[in-house]
């Protein structure tokens, strides 16, 4: 698969691909921050039965991270074991199938802590810098692996993003994000928490073909706002998802297809996360609303 846009033609432009949920028309797998930072050998503990975090003072200062950096200790069975369940994946699912895993900002802040982390950017930008680099060089390698097992994209899933400015984001994700995604060689997928808006330049220039954008941000700004080469895929409320009647959920689908009506670009999908015990006549309505509408245009 070489523009996820072409393929979006072939299927009449009307694709629905919801986030961690059973039906989708793009498959993938995304290694968790915490994961990931255990790979990386940081200590982790659970803090209630439903979430896990690193261990405070992972990284006690600029001395400590050197002596990290130069171990290099990385337990390769994490990237092991998502390869392999990729594999199952291409064999198995018909559609479109990709590894990925959360991006080097938002796996920082687990093991650096947000707020040292938020603090350290000003204060002490080139202990960010290197923390960033040591992440992104593992990254690659899983996209390396994950791309060489025939996955056919690459997801990222930048959650932090939106908590910094513009600026910001690309100085400390964006730039490190496009490095990932030249490096995979396939289709990238970006997903990113929060209102965006005033991001959307940059993560365009991350060089990710589909940009996943959360309920809060105006879909039309985002599809007027990048190129036709590039994906916006959204922005169902995961909450709305859970909470909502039949009714509501398919008004809301009928408000976002009308905002994209025109453009090849889009992808009918939610927000965020589809919450759990969301009810499953609700995310088939997602379905239903988007063949009906479909056959009416």
């Amino acid at each position: 698969m070489e523009k996820i846009v072409d393929y979006i033609k072939q299927k009449n432009g009307r694709v629905v691909s919801l986030i961690w949920s059973g039906r989708k028309e793009f498959n993938f797998l995304c290694l968790h921050h915490i994961d990931f930072s255990e790979a990386l050998g940081f200590e982790t503990y659970q803090a209630t039965p439903y979430l896990k975090l690193v261990k405070e003072n992972a990284v006690l200062n600029e001395e400590h991270l050197d002596e990290i950096i130069e171990k290099r200790y990385f337990d390769y069975s994490y990237f092991d074991a998502d390869v392999q369940e990729l594999k199952k994946m291409l064999n198995i699912l018909a559609e479109p199938s990709g590894g990925g895993c959360f991006g080097p900002l938002t796996i920082a802040s687990g093991i650096y802590g947000i707020e040292r982390l938020l603090k350290d950017i000003v204060k002490k930008p080139h202990i960010i810098h290197k923390l960033l680099n040591y992440i992104t060089s593992f990254i690659k390698e899983l996209a390396l692996r994950e791309t060489e097992a025939g996955g056919d994209f690459f997801w990222i899933a930048e959650p932090l993003a939106s908590v910094v400015s513009p600026k910001i984001f690309w100085e400390f994700s964006g730039i490190y994000l496009k490095d990932i995604f030249d490096v995979a060689k396939v289709p990238g997928f970006l997903h990113v928490c929060g209102q965006t808006i005033k991001h959307t330049d940059y993560m365009v220039k991350t060089g990710a073909q589909v940009l996943s954008i959360d309920y809060m941000t105006d879909i039309k700004k985002c599809l007027e706002m990048v190129p036709e080469d590039v994906v916006i895929m959204g922005n169902v409320s995961p909450i709305l998802l859970k909470m909502g009647t039949l009714e509501e959920v398919h008004e809301e689908c009928i408000r976002i297809l009308e905002d994209d009506k025109g453009y090849d670009n889009f992808i009918m999908g939610t927000g965020c996360s589809v919450i759990e015990e969301t009810p499953e006549d609700n995310v088939e309505e997602i379905f239903r609303t988007v063949e009906a509408y479909s056959e009416n245009v």
